[in-house]
């Protein structure tokens, strides 16, 4: 049975020997503290922000951050590891730098490699206890371009990409500066997601603000052949009634007018291509399929997919902050969330999908997922370079 799908299970057995751990599962916040330094001046930290996993990769010249130059800097990635079975552990990265990786104090992983191009590292195998333990990751750029992508393997699973949900960090680990740098980077994630900048542009001497992107909206001119025209005129009744944290707003009333104006929203939309055949549930499904999905189910773990949408496809409805039963201080607090997107807890994002299969079918949605800037260039959704096959 797959070691994934038993994480939960077993973050729940190993719960006894978490009580001996100086760090509770419940101290830690979602991410690890991610900093960058200038490589000459380390206490220099340019920016401070929290990162799912251990990885990076910067074209010759590409800094980390709009206000960083570019140049040769020092990257460090603190937090907490949990393991949560005993036994030999390999780690292994593609490297371009000067890599270290310990935990707990000790040598896990380190590697120095130069010149153009990323060169596989493998560390040596070693002996892990379970528990929360001390994680930390230096990387020096030593090239024009840098690079690393840590994987693992361990007791009963293969070599695979360190799923998120193993790291986290803790209150005192935050810098001082952090609270400070990571409202910035919230701010500067709204205005560019409210298309701010489409009425207020940058001067042409503002060297970060040139660095804005411009939001918009999806290219909706076969969004017939990806959606059900029964789920367009949902949405377009109350977009954030279906995703609570889209910048969609509501267009329409909810009189006789406001539906036949999205009634004939949807029917143009629907006419732009082909529509979407309707799919034909099945109460069993065949043998391929039932290893598709389970398969699914896995990569949507490690290949990072649930730490902007969740661990589950449906979550509960966001309360609001000014409703009589809530209290202020419970309010999403970007310095607590992965990419500030806002959580009560920071392990759950809330960017959900919600019942997508009312949405489309899985021949569409395996597209989209192939190449999702292709649909919308200036989305969030980044290509994960899922193959085909």
């Amino acid at each position: 049975m797959s070691r994934l799908f038993l994480c939960v299970p077993l973050l729940l057995l190993a719960s006894t020997s978490l009580l001996a751990q100086p760090v509770r599962r419940a101290d830690l916040k979602s991410g690890l503290i991610f900093s960058a330094q200038d490589a000459a001046h380390v206490n220099a930290v340019r920016t401070t922000r929290l990162e799912p996993l251990v990885g990076l990769t910067l074209a010759p010249g590409e800094a980390v951050h709009p206000q960083a130059s570019g140049g040769d800097a020092a990257y460090t990635w603190t937090g907490y590891i949990q393991i949560i079975t005993d036994g030999k552990y390999k780690f292994d990265t593609a490297l371009l730098g000067k890599l270290n990786v310990r935990i707990d104090g000790a040598e896990v992983l380190a590697g120095d490699v130069s010149g153009d191009a990323a060169k596989p590292v493998v560390g040596k195998e070693i002996e892990l206890q379970t528990g929360i333990q001390l994680f930390e990751v230096q990387l020096l750029r030593t090239s024009k371009g840098c690079r690393v992508e840590l994987h693992w393997q361990g007791p009963g699973f293969v070599r695979e990409p360190i799923p998120y949900f193993f790291f986290g960090h803790t209150l005192k680990q935050r810098p001082a500066e952090f609270t400070t740098d990571l409202k910035k980077e919230h701010g500067r994630f709204l205005f560019e997601e409210h298309a701010c900048i489409k009425c207020h542009a940058a001067t042409q001497d503002d060297a970060m603000a040139k660095t804005l992107v411009e939001r918009k909206g999806p290219n909706l001119t076969e969004i017939g052949k990806r959606v059900y025209p029964g789920w367009i005129n949902e949405w377009l009744k109350d977009p954030k009634a279906h995703r609570q944290q889209t910048t969609m707003p509501k267009l329409f009333s909810d009189d006789a007018l406001g539906a036949r104006q999205r009634y004939a929203v949807t029917a143009y939309l629907a006419s732009l291509s082909l529509p979407l055949p309707m799919s034909k549930p099945s109460t069993v499904l065949p043998k391929a399929e039932r290893e598709s999905i389970d398969r699914g189910g896995k990569l949507y773990l490690t290949a990072g997919c649930a730490t902007c949408h969740g661990d589950q496809l449906t979550a509960p409805p966001v309360k609001k902050v000014n409703d009589e039963d809530d209290d202020p201080k419970d309010a999403p607090k970007p310095e607590d969330s992965i990419y500030g997107l806002g959580t009560k807890t920071g392990s759950q994002s809330y960017y959900t999908l919600g019942h997508i299969g009312s949405k489309t079918r899985p021949e569409p949605l395996a597209n989209y997922l192939h190449d999702p800037l292709l649909t919308n260039s200036h989305g969030r959704m980044p290509r994960m370079a899922l193959s085909m096959a």
